[in-house]
């Protein structure tokens, strides 16, 4: 899995708050937020993972590779 996000069960923990953006603006929910342990400062988005997201992840990475 990319550095952006990691998949756990039907949750996507998207990292990055550009991919974050990129699938807001795409239609998708953010389903909740929470604050990186690891990481202080650094906010993780949460996504009800499906197909269609996992379509837009790809587009998205297409697009900013």
């Amino acid at each position: 899995m990319s550095k952006k996000g990691v998949l756990t069960m039907n949750i996507y923990n998207c990292f990055s708050q550009k991919l974050a953006g990129f699938l807001l603006i795409n239609g998708f929910a953010i389903t909740g937020i929470k604050s990186d342990l690891k990481n202080t400062g650094r906010t993780i988005y949460l996504f009800q993972n499906s197909e269609s997201l996992q379509r837009a992840i790809s587009k998205y990475k297409n697009k900013t590779v």
